[in-house]
């Protein structure tokens, strides 16, 4: 549980809806680039082409998306798995019918 202190005077209900949606949208952005930074090592990727940065920005998208729609508990070490096992990630790419 968490807690958030703020010292905006809340005179409606709607505003107090309306901060609780910004903090709630904060972390949910905060997460996001988390799983990216962590599981996906986005940080650790340097290119002088823009094409290229905008191109690996897009399949680590597919990626997280697709294992987030599979529920997968444990990002990094399925991202281990398919570096590991690279048939393993044409598998599952296949059958998300992505290739």
């Amino acid at each position: 549980m968490s807690y958030f202190v703020s010292n905006a005077v809340i005179e409606h209900q709607a505003q107090a809806t309306e901060l609780f949606e910004a903090v709630r949208q904060h972390w949910r952005i905060e997460t996001m680039h988390h799983q990216r930074d962590v599981s996906l090592r986005e940080d650790e990727f340097r290119s002088s082409q823009p094409s290229v940065s905008r191109l690996m920005s897009s399949l680590r998208s597919l990626v997280l998306n697709l294992l987030k729609n599979e529920m997968v508990k444990n990002m990094a070490a399925k991202m281990d798995e398919f570096a590991d096992q690279f048939h393993t990630l044409l598998q599952f790419m296949i059958l998300k019918k992505v290739l």
